[in-house]
C-alpha cells in the first residue's frame, strides 16, 4: 500500500497532482482538528462570555429586578449569581462547558471524518477493482 505524502511544493490549477501524493489544500481541509486546542479556544470564549454579560448587566443596572433572564444561568451553573462573585462562578463554569463543548465537537468531527475518508476510499478501491475478474 502507497502511503500519500504532501506535496511541498504549490499546486498549480490544470496540473495534475501525481497518484500517491495529496494536494496540499486538500491535505488542509482534510487535517483533524486538535481536541485540547479546540477545546481551550472554547473555553476562553464561553467564560469571558458569561462573565462579560454579567459584568455588563451589573455595570448597566438601572431600576427593577437584577437580570431575571441571566439569573436563570444559576440552574446550570451552581454558585452563580447575577453579582460579582457569580460573574467569577460564571466564568469557571463557562470555561469548563465551553472547554467540554469544543473537546466534544472535535472528538465527533474528526471520527465523522475519518468515517466518511474510509468509506471514500473503500469505494474508490471498489470501482477501481470491479471488473478485476473480467481481465483474467
Amino acid at each position: 500500500m502507497i502511503v500519500p505524502t504532501v506535496s511541498r511544493e504549490p499546486h498549480v490549477p490544470g496540473q495534475e497532482a501525481q497518484p500517491d501524493e495529496i494536494v496540499p489544500s486538500l491535505a488542509f481541509a482534510f487535517a483533524p482538528l486538535d481536541k485540547t486546542a479546540l477545546g481551550i479556544a472554547c473555553a476562553l470564549v464561553g467564560g469571558l462570555i458569561v462573565y462579560l454579560a454579567t459584568a455588563i448587566l451589573i455595570l448597566t443596572y438601572r431600576q427593577g429586578p437584577l437580570g431575571p433572564n441571566l439569573s436563570l444561568l444559576r440552574q446550570f451553573f451552581l454558585g452563580y449569581s447575577v453579582s460579582w462573585q457569580g460573574a467569577i462562578v460564571g466564568l469557571l463554569w463557562g470555561s469548563a462547558v465551553g472547554f467540554v463543548a469544543g473537546w466534544l465537537f472535535a472528538l465527533v468531527r474528526n471520527f465523522t471524518l475519518a468515517l466518511y475518508l474510509f468509506f471514500i476510499k473503500t469505494q474508490a478501491e471498489v470501482d477501481q477493482y470491479r471488473d478485476f475478474l473480467d481481465h483474467i
